[in-house]
């Protein structure tokens, strides 16, 4: 890649850009308000399950958080073991009791397990190095899934409702087959669950991984991308899929179609967004990161674009210095109705891609051999 040039960020510029977002990732899971919670009405004519006909979920945005923090825990100091551990502990806490993993609504038993919940969680212990956890808790859940929850296309399966909880042709149970997408194996859910199989035990997994890897590459798209029914936008699919590629197959075609994709998307003004809508901080946030993935695929140009997205991440925080919330998925509003394009927002999920993004930048800005 040559020596590193002028057009590259300072690792204090990155830090900067950081800052504000730790210190209100730090103070929005010490207790008080928060905007991490999705909430679902359970009519109660459905009999479900429920003392109550609001449901909350906030264990898949919880462990996106810890996942930042553990990434950024260098600069955090002393505060960062006792923030990861109580919320790692609130998210064992949460799981279900009958080994299959978690419900992203954790108070309503019904409600089918996920496999992006699954994937994050397995994730967020895997970086913060709880193996024994992963083995007791994570493993179970991931062999269940491989072993019930795969689809016709070989993928496992977004809803991880094994095929003998299934109706005759493979659809949920009521009363979500009506009101739940579809979950054929989704390219923006699956690789997520790859690279928690990969951080668990690549070796155990080497088969599954695999098979899902080939697949991901089949169901690429010829710009570059791949299809997102769950997620807003194209770009947190082309995070995961680079996140898990870069990891396992870097030598895949499909690394460079995406990451010449994001390289033709950037806005003038430095950032990444819908067409439409132009530039938006999560969507430049995620597609740094997904760049972040391939370092020894940066060049130059790279670097130039990394520092007009440093600026313009810099210049589009708001008077508290934090950044607007950006649709990040697509949520169900009540059990029973068909699902609605309803987008879930967070400003703290926003400022968590925005950290992460950040502190992965800061590293590659400051490698020697850039």
């Amino acid at each position: 890649m040559g020596e590193k040039t002028d057009l590259s960020v300072e690792a204090t510029v990155w830090e900067n850009i950081a800052w504000p977002g730790i210190v209100h990732l730090a103070t929005q899971i010490s207790g008080g308000p928060t905007d991490l919670t999705d909430t679902l009405r359970v009519p109660r004519e459905l009999g479900l399950r429920s003392d109550t006909e609001e449901q909350q979920g906030d264990l898949f945005q919880r462990a996106l958080i810890v996942d930042v923090l553990t990434d950024c825990a260098e600069l955090l100091g002393d505060q960062a073991k006792p923030l990861i551990e109580g919320e790692l502990d609130y998210l064992l806490n949460r799981r279900r009791g009958d080994g299959r993993g978690w419900n992203y609504f954790p108070d309503l038993p019904e409600f089918p397990p996920d496999a992006d919940t699954l994937s994050c969680i397995t994730i967020a212990l895997s970086q913060a190095g709880l193996r024994a956890d992963v083995e007791k808790y994570c493993i179970p859940a991931l062999e269940f899934a491989l072993d019930h929850c795969v689809g016709p296309n070989g993928v496992v399966r977004t809803w991880l409702v094994p095929d003998f909880e299934r109706t005759a042709d493979g659809r949920l149970p009521e009363p979500w087959t009506n009101c739940l997408w579809e979950d054929s194996g989704d390219a923006d859910v699956f690789p997520s669950l790859l690279f928690a199989l990969h951080l668990s035990d690549p070796d155990r997994f080497a088969g599954p991984i695999a098979r899902g890897i080939d697949h991901l590459e089949q169901v690429q798209r010829h710009d570059g991308g791949w299809a997102s029914p769950f997620y807003c936008g194209r770009f947190y699919a082309i995070y995961a899929g680079l996140r898990l590629l870069s990891a396992v197959r870097p030598d895949s075609p499909a690394v460079l179609s995406a990451v010449n994709l994001l390289r033709a998307t950037q806005h003038p003004d430095g950032g990444w967004g819908r067409r439409s809508a132009g530039s938006d901080p999560q969507s430049t946030a995620l597609a740094l990161l997904a760049l972040a993935t391939v370092p020894d695929l940066l060049n130059s140009e790279d670097l130039e674009r990394s520092a007009r997205a440093a600026d313009y991440l810099a210049g589009s925080r708001g008077v508290d210095r934090l950044w607007p919330a950006g649709s990040l998925y697509w949520i169900l509003d009540e059990v029973g109705k068909p699902p609605t394009m309803t987008p879930f927002a967070s400003s703290t999920l926003t400022a968590a891609f925005v950290v992460k993004a950040s502190s992965a930048w800061r590293r590659i800005d400051t490698r020697p051999s850039l």
